[in-house]
Order: C-alpha cells, then structure tokens, then sequence
C-alpha cells in the first residue's frame, strides 16, 4: 500500500483525518507547520525517517516550499525553480506572464513608498 507524507498546518489535521476516505489506495502521516517551525525540518524528518512515502503532499501554500524540501531530502528531486519563484509576488506575476499574458493584470515593482 501507498504511503503519502501530507504537511500542513496543525489545525487542519482534523479536517485531513475526517476526510481521509478509508476507501483510499494509500495510508498517510501528517506533519504539522507548527512542528516544522519548532522542531525544524530535520527533527521532523528524524520523527518519519525509516518510513518510505511515495509522495509528499501539502494543503497549503506555506507548507508547499516545506514540501518541496522534504522531497528533496528524503527522495533526492530537485526542487522545481518555479516553486522558489511562486513565493515572491513580483516574480511569480513575471513568470506567470509568460504563459497566461492574457489573465496577468497589469502590476509594477516600487521600489519606494511613493503612491503610484
């Protein structure tokens, strides 16, 4: 059976847990945000190490560059440049123009706290 790796925050491992559809092909282990921050990614790896995923999932935005991480770590893929470049707005609105012009609103970087 699948096992996945599922990171997010602490207060939606409730949701996960109810969701989870014992129906499902594959098992899971939730790693919380919080304990990321606390622990660091390391102790965290420790707590699960020695357990093989076939994936690392994560529900929310903060917990994808964790996860991407993680996958690194513990399976050896490179992280995708699109992940680091999704984490800052203006970059990502620059790369996202490339492909989807046409759904980009028109932005600008300030570069001081003048009003535009």
């Amino acid at each position: 059976m699948k096992k996945l790796l599922i990171l997010g925050y602490a207060s939606s491992q409730n949701y996960v847990d109810q969701a989870w559809d014992a129906t499902f092909p594959c098992t899971y282990e939730f790693c919380s945000f919080e304990d990321i921050c606390d622990k660091g990614i390391k102790k965290c790896l420790l707590k699960v190490s020695g357990m093989s995923f076939d994936g690392v999932v994560s529900i929310s935005e903060r917990t994808l560059l964790i996860a991407a991480l993680v996958e690194n770590h513990v399976f050896g893929k490179k992280i995708p440049d699109y992940l680091i470049q999704c984490q800052n707005k203006y970059i990502s609105r620059l790369e996202q123009q490339k492909y989807i012009q046409e759904h980009i609103p028109n932005f600008c970087l300030s570069t001081d706290n003048k009003e535009l």
